[in-house]
């Protein structure tokens, strides 16, 4: 069966040819797939969680002011089970013990540790906060918790086994109690892009270091195993730090989007999700970002990007259904 998008299915428009990588298996029974992610050397994650834990991951706990601000615990532990999916490989399966917080992101580490994190933590006063973050290590049993701070968007893992987090407006400006328009103190989310070791102590930030432009709000980012990009508001740029954590600045403004992939000429950005054309996408050259083309996303065997989650790791587009994982290149430009 051939596993490649055929160009005649969006006849009038440049295609981008997604590759079936392979079928997905369905969660065992009495489980959900509730995050995906990727790992820095192309391995897809599936995070299965104990189906009675619900749609709602956050309960919501009024706060002395009359609002609901999130949580990031559950009433009771459920069991956990990440499957490890490679291309080449088979599956990985990591029985995680029961766990008592929401899961929105899910990361490897090189050495096979785990990273779980929520997206929220809340600020209730010195010494009393949410840690969002735990690392579980499958081959002693070990479970560690950290913070890494409110309006945590995006989390990877590199190649040196270093934790990078972006964070969305209320993570950087501060919420939920952090900040000073909460009258709390400065979050991690304050360096907009920001680089951790595996205990949460900060490396490196970019807000900060550099004195005409800031992070307001991380869009989208894409961790290899040597370089990191982040795509990021308000200037709609792209930082590329290197292994050595030098910064590059390219101005690419596609406007509102949530994931890129990046070749050495181009980058490749979905339509923004504001958009109804799901299967668009933007291919914009590094050297000229006036330079660039409109494509669309097609998958194989009558598969829709209407149902796929987008994520950019290197130099690929992966979209991942509940049944199927497929990527694409970034193409060269014309």
């Amino acid at each position: 069966m051939e596993n490649v998008a055929s160009p005649a299915s969006a006849t009038g428009w440049t295609i981008l040819p997604f590759r079936l990588v392979r079928s997905l298996p369905a969660p065992e029974p009495g489980f959900r797939c509730v995050v995906r992610g990727v790992t820095c050397e192309g391995d897809l994650l599936l995070l299965w969680r104990d189906a009675r834990d619900a749609p709602v991951l956050y309960p919501l706990a009024p706060s002395p002011a009359g609002a609901a601000p999130p949580r990031p615990k559950m009433d009771m532990g459920h069991a956990v089970r990440l499957l490890r999916v490679g291309e080449e490989r088979g599956l990985q399966q990591i029985d995680l013990p029961p766990l008592e917080v929401a899961i929105d992101h899910v990361a490897m580490f090189p050495d096979g540790r785990v990273l779980l994190a929520g997206a929220r933590s809340k600020y209730r006063g010195p010494d009393d906060h949410d840690l969002n973050v735990m690392i579980f290590d499958p081959a002693t049993g070990r479970l560690e918790r950290f913070l890494l701070g409110d309006g945590l968007d995006h989390v990877g893992i590199d190649g040196q086994g270093r934790i990078w987090g972006g964070y969305c407006d209320e993570g950087v400006f501060g919420h939920h109690g952090w900040g000073r328009a909460c009258k709390g103190p400065e979050g991690p989310g304050a360096g907009g892009l920001v680089c951790f070791d595996d205990r949460g102590n900060q490396l490196w930030r970019f807000n900060g270091s550099l004195a005409r432009n800031c992070i307001d709000d991380c869009y989208a980012l894409n961790v290899s195993a040597d370089r990191v990009w982040a795509y990021y508001y308000s200037f709609y740029y792209v930082c590329e730090v290197d292994a050595d954590l030098g910064l590059r600045i390219d101005k690419p403004d596609v406007g509102s989007t949530h994931a890129l992939a990046v070749s050495p000429e181009a980058f490749l950005f979905p339509f923004s999700f504001r958009d109804p054309d799901r299967s668009g996408f933007h291919l914009v050259s590094r050297a000229d970002p006036d330079h660039g083309t409109l494509l669309t996303g097609v998958l194989p065997e009558g598969a829709s990007l209407e149902e796929a989650l987008l994520i950019g790791q290197g130099a690929r587009m992966h979209a991942v259904t509940g049944t199927a994982w497929f990527c694409a290149e970034v193409p060269a430009l014309a």
